[in-house]
């Protein structure tokens, strides 16, 4: 954990303390509110059932997306990797 994933962190610009499932709970929030389908979403984050997706992440999922809300979305998430030409 020390060794890998907290300098990857630090390489992001995200706190040391940050939680891994915070990591994988923002993947699967940011796809379903972008309109991902939550079977695809369920499969990628290794659920047996969508189901189970569905109910964690249910209330992220908006009835019609605001695309106004993906680009400030996408603005936040991808902002420092634009920065750095990746």
């Amino acid at each position: 954990m020390n060794r890998y994933f907290k300098p990857v962190l630090e390489k992001a610009g995200l706190p040391r303390d940050t939680h891994f499932h915070a990591l994988r709970h923002t993947f699967a929030t940011s796809l379903l509110r972008r309109g991902v389908d939550v079977k695809k979403v369920s499969a990628w984050l290794g659920h047996k059932d969508a189901g189970f997706t569905y109910r964690v992440y249910h209330h992220h999922i908006p009835e019609v997306i605001d695309p106004r809300e993906a680009e400030r979305l996408n603005a936040i998430l991808f902002s420092t990797c634009n920065k750095k030409g990746r």
